[in-house]
């Protein structure tokens, strides 16, 4: 009987080890986000976005950028950041486009590099990114 109690508790033991083990193996994937609102930041934050997804001690699953006030006219169709932002998105990073500065700017939806989605204001959505659990930062 004394027997058998120990032999579960070893069991037990290695079994917790194990687990352990592999958990700090597998830590959870990580998402990021960058706001941008001069346009001038696209191309580093494309390269940072390439960068977490390149180094695997980040863990990156998914990198958003969101792009408020002047900065999205960067994300108007045959503009010179066209082929950045269409790099970005090979690379699996979300590009989104703040309501109402394209408003203020005139520009519709339509007019935007395909793929680029469009959120009814940046700043909620950076928050609601947070709540999330995203890493935040403003370029």
């Amino acid at each position: 009987m004394k027997f058998a109690s120990t032999l579960v508790v070893v069991l037990f033991l290695m079994a917790t080890t194990t687990f352990a083990a592999g958990t700090k193996d597998n830590a959870k994937s990580e998402n990021y986000a960058l706001l941008i609102s001069n346009p001038k930041h696209i191309k580093v934050a494309v390269m940072t976005a390439k960068e977490l997804f390149d180094n695997a001690k980040f863990k990156t699953q998914h990198f958003e950028i969101v792009v408020c006030g002047k900065a999205v006219q960067a994300l108007l169709m045959n503009n010179e950041l066209q082929p950045e932002i269409e790099k970005g998105m090979s690379l699996g990073i979300s590009f989104k486009a703040c309501n109402i500065s394209l408003k203020k700017a005139k520009i519709t939806p339509d007019k935007l590099i395909k793929g680029v989605m469009v959120v009814p204001n940046g700043l909620v959505r950076m928050f609601e990114l947070q709540n999330e659990g995203y890493h935040t930062i403003e370029l």
